[in-house]
């Protein structure tokens, strides 16, 4: 991604500073010392309207609270998870061990975490895949002290790209059946709409679900392109 290459800026800007420096034409080194002066000048604009443009400073004045900001979808900041976050810093126990799908920003869950970044294989499809079937990767969950999962579907489907070929034919089917038999919503929110674009959950792991309770939707296969 482009941004890998930010720090190269810093050594090219040294390179073309002691090349201008060396220049004798004197005329030519004030044309571009100001296209420089220019072009900074025109990039710190269109930072400070972007930073605007993100409201953080609504936040600092107290126009609106951190949670309100942290909830909604803004340019750099997609399908926020921070909702499901704040329930399980509020609601799950302080030892809570959380496995994170479908994401890979953590700095607002206060709780020690499981997962992986875009550019990472995600550990709990990894385990699917060496799973021989949905009560195996239960027990490997048990096993890892995972009882608990952030899942946000909304950013799943915005980043499948980078993880869909983690999963195996057999791996899929290994979800499948572990989503039916051992997933249990606790919390859920969500606003899809013109404005906002926005889906987490928490979902407890269970040994099994409780009688007559129903199998949740299989999203997560659905992002995957199961059938």
């Amino acid at each position: 991604m482009p941004r890998f290459w930010l720090p190269a800026i810093a050594s090219l800007a040294i390179v073309v500073g002691l090349s201008v420096g060396g220049l004798r034409a004197k005329g030519l080194k004030a044309w571009i010392a100001g296209l420089m002066i220019g072009v900074s000048s025109l990039n710190l604009f269109w930072m400070h309207r972007y930073g605007m443009s993100l409201e953080g400073w609504k936040v600092t004045l107290g126009q609106i609270s951190r949670a309100d900001y942290l909830k909604k979808t803004r340019p750099d900041y997609e399908a926020p998870y921070y909702p499901a976050a704040e329930f399980i810093n509020d609601h799950l126990p302080a030892d809570a061990k959380i496995l994170l799908l479908g994401e890979s920003r953590s700095f607002y869950v206060e709780r020690s975490w499981v997962g992986a970044s875009l550019f990472d294989a995600n550990p709990f499809l990894i385990w699917a895949n060496e799973a021989a079937n949905g009560d195996q990767l239960y027990d490997r969950l048990k096993n890892e002290g995972l009882s608990w999962i952030l899942f946000n579907p909304a950013e799943a489907a915005i980043r499948k790209p980078y993880w869909v070929g983690q999963v195996t034919p057999h791996g899929r089917q290994v979800l499948d059946s572990f989503w039916s038999r051992h997933v249990q919503l606790v919390f859920r929110d969500q606003q899809i709409d013109k404005t906002e674009y926005r889906a987490n959950a928490v979902l407890s792991i269970v040994a099994a679900l409780p009688p007559h309770a129903a199998p949740l939707p299989n999203v997560l296969g659905e992002i995957l392109g199961q059938p």
